[in-house]
């Protein structure tokens, strides 16, 4: 259990609270400094044309595969 009846339960729900909101806060500034970091990636255009390229070809892909899958339903085969 979290939460000992027999001790004063506001100072266990003060430490719980606590512990909560310093994990979220060393967690919100773990992503704040990867972002910071990626800042850089992000701006260069070659990384851009390259995730351009990338998403292009998961469109074209997906593309073929529902054309695919149409055709199949429409023939009944499974």
């Amino acid at each position: 259990p979290f939460l000992d009846p027999a001790r004063p339960v506001a100072a266990q729900l003060l430490l719980l609270v606590s512990i909560g909101i310093a994990v979220d806060i060393a967690v919100l500034s773990a992503y704040a400094l990867a972002a910071a970091s990626a800042r850089s990636w992000l701006q260069d255009p070659r990384f851009r044309q390259t995730i351009n390229l990338l998403a292009g070809v998961l469109f074209a892909a997906t593309g073929v595969l529902l054309a695919i899958t149409n055709v199949r339903a429409l023939s009944g085969a499974t």
